[in-house]
């Protein structure tokens, strides 16, 4: 059953999901809007700052909303600017589509495409009350090595892994994956808005994201996002992409290897006090990971616009 009726031409749906949560309280925050025609992008940012969650996603859907339009268009805002694109933001924009009827929540064939790329997705079947499983492929795009690793550790004041250095990955979005000596001094870390932004200028790129290599099966996660938005963001999925990449390309195993699926396993959001789980699949040939999660809705209702 939809949560509401699809919305009207004049009409707005707005909600807060949460996407990736690893319990009722957790995962990542967003924002949705599903209007039924296209908002100004100065309508858009307003909007987003008026819901302050750290990024939010709209969607336009012709009216009548048919089944068949399975492919959509989406923009993302963060309180800040525009950004290409947002993982947890995709997840959470196809379970509202499904939740308001607009596309059956059932099987693949979906597509949402944003200014970084285009995101195919796919629905699994809920087990008993649980929120709709929902797999993201995101393409990346490429990588950069010979990032300075000096400059990194000053500006993070976390010690690197000795034996991986930083790269930038590109999945729609630029992050710059670090990966850090000490799980401990990675959790304890009190990240600095103003370091995080010079380590965005100075590489071109959106997001920071800090990796624990311990040797455990489980990969810890810190997004820092201030050159693009919030300070940290507790839950992410096109990072998870790059990261997942990244450690593939550098022989790190995967938790699991069932299926003939490997598959990396992500926690972050802790130090949040917003607990998540991110699974990412190692890249197929063609460097696209699927990411699988679910979103639930927070907040729901008709958007005054």
């Amino acid at each position: 059953m939809p949560l509401v009726e699809p919305p009207g031409r004049n009409q707005a749906f707005g909600g807060l999901y949460g996407s990736f949560a690893r319990g009722r309280t957790g995962g990542g925050v967003a924002g949705v809007v599903i209007s039924g025609t296209p908002l100004a992008p100065e309508v858009m940012q307003r909007v987003a700052a008026d819901f302050a969650a750290p990024t939010t996603g709209f969607i336009a859907v012709s009216e009548p909303a048919a089944e068949s339009a399975r492919n959509l268009e989406a923009r993302f805002f963060t309180v800040r600017q525009e950004i290409g694109a947002c993982g947890y933001v995709t997840i959470a924009l196809a379970t509202a589509l499904a939740d308001l009827g607009v596309w059956s929540g059932r099987g693949d064939g979906y597509r949402i495409v944003a200014p970084g790329g285009a995101y195919d997705l796919a629905f699994g079947e809920p087990d008993g009350g649980s929120p709709r499983p929902v797999r993201l492929a995101v393409t990346v795009l490429g990588h950069e090595a010979g990032v300075d690793a000096g400059l990194v550790q000053q500006l993070t004041g976390l010690e690197l892994h000795g034996d991986y250095r930083p790269e930038i990955v590109s999945t729609g979005l630029r992050h710059l994956v670090v990966p850090v000596a000490d799980a401990s001094a990675l959790r304890a870390c009190v990240p600095h808005r103003p370091a995080a932004e010079e380590l965005g200028r100075a590489f071109g790129v959106d997001t920071i994201g800090l990796i624990s290599l311990d040797g455990g099966t489980r990969i810890h996660l810190r997004d820092l996002c201030a050159p693009i938005g919030d300070l940290e963001e507790p839950a992410s999925g096109t990072t998870c992409a790059a990261v997942a990449d990244y450690l593939d390309r550098h022989g790190w195993p995967p938790a699991t290897a069932s299926g003939g699926k490997r598959v990396y396993v992500i926690t972050q959001g802790d130090e949040l006090g917003r607990p998540s789980l991110i699974s990412a699949e190692a890249p197929a040939g063609d460097r696209v990971v699927s990411i699988a999660g679910s979103a639930r809705p927070i907040l729901t209702g008709e958007l005054h616009i």
